[in-house]
């Protein structure tokens, strides 16, 4: 690319979705991976329920994707009886992605990366690169996920975009038939992507001001943490359609969560700036140290 185009984040995009998403394909593959073996579990469960005459419709992609969200109700702490179970495709699926952000973005600090961030002698342009890149990363990862979703469905003979409201209330335990299509998509869609950008810039700013093993720890604490508790503050909640104010009367709302998704974007893109614009970068030392 031509030197005088080298200080803008149109260039910055175009060497990140290069080297972040073209030279890591193998990453994609392995969320592909991850969606099949999660879907798998669902058309397992769906199987079994209508060998036995439970059910009688065949999962369309959005019963996919709905059972994809739906996590585990509310932690009861009185009831020592009640079974807690971590939500695995949660709980993988956000480490994963957040990983292979964190991954990139710290790897890029060397070789190339660097040499490219000293030419264009703009911080500012590496950064916002960087945030659009993970706007991208996770667009693209949520693309492969309703592809696979689609792609179990047609196997499987229904290829319909509707809710099964008989399979959704059987197999996840989410009364889809109450609903508005809107606000099912706004659960389902709008909202969890939202959530993953916010949880891409917390990662990345993250790795910028503690080592990147600590930051993605600090992660995986706040997706734990969120599993066990039903708090509007704790952004996971927002992944869990069985912790939502649609199915949970005390259950965190779409509205909350589209304001702690955008305040925590906000303020991880603002912090990671300011710490980015100041950081030392001949001495590798501040980002890598334990």
């Amino acid at each position: 690319m031509h030197k005088g185009n080298q200080g803008t984040v149109l260039h910055q995009l175009r060497y990140d979705i290069y080297h972040g998403t073209r030279n890591n394909w193998l990453q994609y593959v392995g969320f592909i991976l991850l969606f099949i073996l999660i879907h798998s579990f669902f058309l397992t469960h769906w199987q079994t329920l209508s060998s036995h005459g439970v059910v009688n419709a065949c999962p369309s992609c959005w019963d996919y994707i709905l059972d994809f969200f739906k996590g585990i109700k509310k932690v009861s702490f009185t009831d020592r009886h009640e079974r807690f179970d971590l939500p695995i495709p949660f709980l993988l699926f956000n480490l994963f992605l957040t990983f292979t952000i964190g991954k990139y973005a710290c790897c890029d600090l060397e070789g190339i990366g660097l040499l490219t961030l000293l030419q264009s002698k703009k911080r500012s342009a590496w950064w916002s690169g960087k945030c659009l890149w993970c706007v991208f990363h996770v667009l693209c990862v949520y693309a492969l996920l309703f592809l696979t979703a689609f792609c179990f469905s047609a196997v499987n003979g229904n290829s319909s975009m509707e809710f099964t409201p008989q399979l959704n209330q059987t197999l996840s335990q989410i009364p889809t038939q109450i609903f508005e299509k809107w606000t099912l998509l706004q659960a389902t869609f709008f909202l969890p992507i939202l959530v993953s950008i916010a949880l891409a810039f917390l990662q990345l700013s993250l790795s910028l001001w503690i080592s990147p093993v600590f930051s993605l720890l600090a992660v995986i604490c706040l997706l734990v943490i969120s599993a066990y508790f039903c708090n509007p503050f704790l952004i996971g909640n927002y992944f869990m359609l069985l912790r939502s104010d649609l199915v949970l009367e005390d259950g965190v709302s779409l509205q909350t969560g589209y304001l702690v998704s955008i305040g925590l974007l906000l303020l991880s893109f603002f912090c990671g700036k300011i710490r980015f614009c100041r950081m030392d970068f001949l001495s590798r030392s501040e980002i890598y140290e334990n």
